[in-house]
């Protein structure tokens, strides 16, 4: 007889979105060893094994990619379960959030803490994903509601509210012939090594259609689906990147990256917040909301 229950199922989802014990452990406000417990449990109670390790990442055997899936219905079912009985005045259950790895390291976590605080009863899972998954997900009813970086989405069924304005920063190695040109031109780029993140994120489409237009051809192009790794590699010189100015703010100001200030470009990319026009706004999702404007938008701490 299976007896998972649905704290293994979202330790399972959480590790599985990160790739990592020791970040879902943080998500999840969990020790790590109670994490690699409870999927663990879940491997015992199912007899199969969901995931094997691949140097310092854990990744979804086949059979953890097919059960996956079922884990993410049963969650939904459960938080809906959870939401059809209780209190109006004091939201419970569980909400499912998508968001790039660059909102959901430094954009949600205020946020996060400042919800967790008011509403105790209301668990939140944070699963990263890539944009172009972001749709899907929605339609899909897998996750409840999610974060976008980029330029307003417009979809016939898909609820689009900006947030925030984000700043957008060309930036490279103190060290790099190219900082004896500050202020950068587009032109400048010209046959110059870019470290980019994966194809279909917003900001990199963005600045690709504005190279190409401008005539310009880049040297050679590098992709990482990391933001971290994407930095660490311009610090030691291998290229010139565009990210959100919020996840190289603590890099400029201990000097280990420098800030072009690209001339002639503008990125007109926000943080957004997005749900299904079809879903439900349940409590839980209401306070949500209400608590994402206050938060992000007038940037209350």
């Amino acid at each position: 007889m299976i007896l998972m229950d649905t704290r293994q199922l979202k330790a399972f989802v959480t590790v599985a979105s990160t790739r990592s014990f020791t970040k879902a452990a943080e998500i999840l406000d969990y020790a790590q060893s109670s994490i690699t417990g409870q999927v663990g449990s879940l491997e015992n109670e199912l007899g199969i094994k969901l995931f094997e390790r691949l140097g310092r990442q854990v990744v979804l055997t086949q059979k953890g990619q097919r059960f996956i899936k079922y884990a993410e219905k049963i969650i939904n079912l459960s938080y809906d379960a959870k939401e059809a009985v209780s209190d109006l005045l004091n939201p419970s259950g569980t909400m499912i959030i998508a968001s790039p790895e660059t909102l959901a390291a430094v954009r949600l976590p205020p946020l996060i803490h400042h919800f967790h605080n008011h509403y105790l009863n209301v668990e939140l899972i944070v699963k990263k994903c890539h944009p172009k998954e972001i749709t899907s997900l929605l339609r899909n009813n897998q996750i409840d509601v999610a974060f976008f970086l980029g330029r307003e989405m417009n979809f016939p069924d898909i609820v689009s509210e900006i947030l925030l304005f984000e700043q957008m920063t060309l930036v490279s190695s103190p060290h790099h012939p190219i900082t004896g040109k500050i202020p950068v031109t587009i032109q400048d780029i010209q046959g110059m090594t870019l470290i980019l993140c994966e194809e279909g994120c917003g900001y990199r489409d963005a600045f690709e259609k504005v190279l190409y237009k401008a005539g310009v051809q880049p040297g050679t192009v590098l992709e990482f689906d990391s933001i971290e790794a994407i930095k660490k590699c311009v610090i030691q010189q291998l290229g010139i990147t565009l990210l959100p100015r919020m996840a190289v703010e603590g890099e400029l100001n201990r000097n280990e990256l420098t800030d072009l200030q690209l001339q002639g470009a503008d990125f007109d990319m926000n943080t957004q917040i997005v749900y299904h026009k079809d879903k439900w706004i349940s409590p839980a999702l209401s306070a949500f909301l209400k608590h994402s404007r206050e938060i992000l938008a007038n940037r209350v701490s």
